[in-house]
């Protein structure tokens, strides 16, 4: 049911789309959105931890993250 809400509150406030990643205790949600969405999805997405990410043809970069750091 969380993971419903989530997802319908992504798409509520602007995600064209989103694909739920990870397993086990932990994971996230990728959203897509139209460019000049961005900061209205982040804000409806308000308590959730959001991350910025680009698409390279380089493959990922970011093996770690802590908020606190």
């Amino acid at each position: 049911k969380l993971i419903d809400e989530i997802y319908e509150k992504g798409i509520k406030n602007g995600a064209l789309g989103g694909k739920l990643l990870g397993s086990g205790g932990g994971g996230f949600f990728l959203f897509w959105c139209k460019e000049g969405q961005r900061d209205f999805l982040i804000n409806g997405l308000k308590p959730y931890i959001t991350l910025p990410f680009e698409i390279e043809n380089e493959g990922s970069k970011i093996l770690y993250y802590s908020p606190n750091d």
